[in-house]
């Protein structure tokens, strides 16, 4: 039997499902799409530990199946994450602490992810529904 599903302690708490989630093969796409928004764009490495999360939950029998991965996270300007939890969460409980690649777009999350569901590629799934 596995850990779970958790609540997320600290954070914005807003459910999976409301997040737009952007697949790896459009990533940048969606850096395109912004740009073309005249949206601010940065891209870096940053530690897991100054990104905030903005998701109700972690699946952590999820978490505990991945790897440290160097696909980046999106973050609006104050580093709170729209997508990519699940490695923020598996790189902050890794031994290893590597650094997250980070896609900061410099707009308020509600913004971010206003685009981030009007990005033709972009979908949604909850908490339960796997990789």
């Amino acid at each position: 039997m596995g850990i779970g599903i958790i609540d997320v302690l600290d954070g914005k708490k807003i459910d999976r499902e409301d997040l737009p989630q952007i697949p790896k093969s459009a990533l940048s796409n969606f850096v395109r799409y912004l740009l073309s928004k005249n949206i601010e764009v940065k891209c870096f490495n940053c530690s897991a530990d100054k990104l905030f999360p903005s998701q109700s939950q972690i699946n952590m029998d999820k978490v505990s199946d991945m790897e440290p991965s160097d696909l980046p996270l999106v973050t609006d300007k104050d580093n709170n994450i729209m997508d990519g939890h699940h490695r923020w969460a598996t790189n902050l409980m890794s031994d290893i602490k590597y650094p997250c690649r980070i896609i900061k777009v410099m707009i308020p999350l509600e913004d971010l992810m206003n685009h981030g569901h009007n990005f033709g590629k972009s979908f949604t799934k909850s908490i339960s529904e796997s990789l």
